[in-house]
């Protein structure tokens, strides 16, 4: 077995072995391995890390579990161990922020958009665990350059400062269960020009989501339809499909997943309400080619919505690719999704997407 192998696998301590690791760790504090083996079912992690590579060793032994774990997601553990000597000078952060990061939360675009928000201001990460809704937000939000915060802003709100960044963090992190709710009443109240119940509201969030949406379903009308609609059977949209060539159809032949486009704007009210999210707010975006909206479906049932894709306006960057209820798609779409992102050119800017990178 090689050492990949090896890592993969989870080690479960048995009889008087977790005894053993206390009693090590007294004589030897600094390798932190009674607090490595609570921490992670992988024991093998801080054990072999030294002769895999130093990165994994210093992470393990800075309690930074996850990031050890990680090592192959992380590009960074393809260097040279003899190009840094810190956990600090390897990913740009503080080993405090490593430590709050999950599994499931890391990849290199998580880790370099991290970096980014912490080289602007770090109190922006001084939280022990991030959220789903924490990651969304760090991953969507432009918090890094005042100069570029252009999604309120154009829409009559106004750019955040940093003391909102701050409070929606914090409210992000008090309502893990309804982050996404959250994330949605605020792009909601963009395009609507004004926060209806307040940045932060005090009435049940998914009660003030469904009133804002519904303010904006009213404002919906003919000629936006048609300009939505002349915006997705253009060339250029519909190049990101999966379908709409023959050279297309024979490199997705076997693959039992296909993207496809909406045609009309009612396509993005149907899919909000089939897979419980808030997709329907982006009219709007899709229209004014700011972002681009696609769904996936298996093949033999395209009429069932499986997932939500959302791509940068100029088709260069995936922003999201969300299963039902906003949760993360299952490794085989994820692992479709890659295979598609990587043949359209399309890079993968969101932590939603772990799995065949």
């Amino acid at each position: 077995m090689n050492f990949k192998e090896l890592f993969r696998q989870d080690y479960y301590l048995v009889g008087n072995a977790m005894k053993a690791i206390e009693q090590f760790d007294k004589v030897y504090p600094e390798y932190h391995l009674a607090m490595y083996a609570k921490r992670s079912q992988n024991i093998l992690t801080p054990l072999l890390a030294a002769d895999y590579h130093t990165g994994m060793e210093l992470a393990a032994k800075a309690g930074a579990t996850a990031i050890a774990e990680s090592y192959d997601k992380l590009s960074v553990f393809e260097k040279s161990p003899k190009l840094f000597h810190n956990l600090k000078d390897l990913f740009g952060v503080s080993v405090q922020v490593l430590r709050a990061l999950h599994r499931d939360q890391i990849n290199d675009g998580v880790m370099t958009r991290i970096r980014e928000i912490y080289e602007y201001q770090p109190a922006f990460l001084q939280f022990d665990s991030y959220t789903d809704s924490m990651m969304e937000f760090y991953m969507r939000g432009n918090i890094t350059r005042r100069r570029v915060r252009r999604a309120q802003a154009d829409n009559g709100i106004g750019a955040l400062n940093d003391r909102q960044i701050l409070q929606i963090l914090r409210y992000l992190q008090k309502h893990p269960d309804d982050g996404q709710y959250y994330l949605d009443y605020l792009n909601a109240c963009a395009q609507l020009g004004e926060y209806e119940y307040g940045l932060t509201p005090n009435l049940p969030i998914r009660e003030a989501h469904d009133r804002v949406v519904a303010r904006i379903r009213n404002k919906h009308d003919m000629a936006t339809q048609r300009s939505f609609e002349m915006v997705v059977k253009s060339a250029n949209y519909l190049a990101l499909t999966t379908w709409l060539t023959e050279e297309d159809e024979e490199f997705y032949d076997k693959d039992p997943l296909m993207v496809i486009a909406p045609e009309t704007s009612d396509d993005l009210f149907k899919e909000s309400e089939s897979m419980h999210n808030c997709v329907r707010i982006y009219v709007p975006s899709v229209t004014n080619r700011y972002t681009r909206i696609y769904f996936l479906r298996e093949k033999d049932e395209l009429d069932k919505s499986y997932g939500t894709i959302e791509v940068s306006g100029d088709g260069q960057r995936l922003v999201q690719a969300k299963a039902f209820g906003n949760k993360k798609l299952s490794v085989r779409a994820q692992r479709f999704v890659t295979k598609w992102c990587k043949h359209k050119r399309i890079t993968i800017d969101t932590w939603d997407i772990t799995e065949g990178l």
